[in-house]
C-alpha cells in the first residue's frame, strides 16, 4: 500500500501567510505607483529612471514566493513509502518437496525411490 504523509503537518499552516504576503505586496506596489505619480509626468519620470524595470521586481517577488512555499513544504517533511501491516491468518501452510533428480532412479532398492514415493502418495 503506497502512502503519502507529512511528518510535521503543522508547518503547512504557514502556507496561510502567503496570501497575506501577496496582499501586502500588492498594497505596497499601489503605494509606489502613487508616489511616482506625485513626482510628475509619467514620461518625465521614465526618463529620470532609465534602468527601472517593471517586470524584474514582479519576477523577483514571484520567485521568492515560490521559494517560501517550497521551504514550508520541506519543513513539513513529506514522506512517501509503504506501510507494513501485520495480518493474522488462521490455518496451516504445507510445503511438499520432492526430489526428482536422477539419483532417485537408483536401483539399489526395488522399486526405485521415485516410484515408491509415487505409490505412497496415491495410497
Amino acid at each position: 500500500m503506497q502512502l503519502f504523509r507529512f511528518a510535521n503537518p503543522d508547518f503547512l499552516y504557514l502556507l496561510l501567510l502567503l496570501p497575506v504576503t501577496v496582499i501586502l505586496w500588492i498594497l505596497n506596489e499601489l503605494r509606489k505607483k502613487r508616489a511616482l505619480r506625485r513626482l510628475g509626468n509619467a514620461e518625465f519620470v521614465k526618463r529620470l529612471m532609465p534602468e527601472f524595470s517593471g517586470i524584474r521586481p514582479n519576477l523577483k517577488f514571484f520567485l521568492q514566493l515560490v521559494a517560501a512555499s517550497l521551504v514550508i513544504i520541506i519543513l513539513a517533511r513529506p514522506q512517501f513509502g509503504s506501510k507494513l501491516e501485520e495480518v493474522k491468518k488462521q490455518g496451516i501452510e504445507v510445503i511438499i518437496a520432492l526430489d526428482v533428480s536422477n539419483s532417485m532412479l537408483a536401483e539399489d532398492i526395488q522399486p526405485d525411490r521415485l516410484t515408491r514415493q509415487n505409490r505412497r502418495s496415491q495410497g
